[in-house]
């Protein structure tokens, strides 16, 4: 099961986990949209989406389940790609 809230590795940051196949799909979704756009449109975005705007803002990928009291309430938050490592054999 994918945890709601999962904290960077790397700098400790909250963000809501996100699996492959939503990412791919919001992705999909958003660049569809993006390539309809005219140059004027195209200019108020960044680019096309890709797996890298699923990253922690740090840049780190590697993340763990949040605990309780890891954000305040009322923090913002982003989507960052989560998928959980299999715990290998004892």
């Amino acid at each position: 099961m994918t945890p709601e809230l999962v904290r960077c590795i790397k700098c400790k940051r909250v963000s809501f986990a996100v699996s492959r196949a939503e990412a791919l799909g919001h992705i999909s979704s958003f660049n569809a949209y993006y390539e309809a756009l005219d140059e004027a449109g195209k200019s108020s975005f960044g680019g096309p989406s890709s797996l890298d705007n699923y990253l922690c803002l740090c840049g780190g990928a590697d993340f763990v389940p949040a605990a309780e009291g890891d954000v305040p309430d009322g923090s913002t938050i982003s989507g960052v790609l989560y998928e959980p490592h299999p715990i290998p054999p004892a």
